[in-house]
């Protein structure tokens, strides 16, 4: 749960710094879609913290995933992309399964 809420850190962080999209309306280093994925990925959030279903989780594990690739192709911030690569590998280890009924 800590990796979520870590993201979730991120991903507002992310959302921040969506005035980047204004100065650079071309989307020089692939960082314009990291905006959008991590608006998603905090939905998502959202919707998993009102109801922490499996289908939530999923969805939210699903979404996360994409921001994070999303993040690995932002070339404006290189110690995003790092932290990036970092928690991609711990997302593929979050499992669903425990919020099973």
């Amino acid at each position: 749960m800590a990796l979520v809420h870590g993201l979730a850190s991120v991903a507002l962080m992310m959302t921040a710094l969506s005035g980047c999209k204004k100065e650079n309306p071309l989307g020089v280093g692939g960082c314009d879609d990291v905006v959008r994925k991590s608006q998603a990925f905090t939905n998502a959030l959202t919707a998993f913290q009102a109801d922490m279903s499996v289908a939530n989780c999923q969805k939210l594990k699903s979404v996360g995933e994409e921001y994070l690739n999303a993040a690995r192709k932002c070339t404006l911030y290189p110690e995003h992309r790092e932290a990036a690569e970092e928690a991609l590998e711990a997302w593929g280890t979050f499992d669903c399964s425990e919020f099973a009924d």
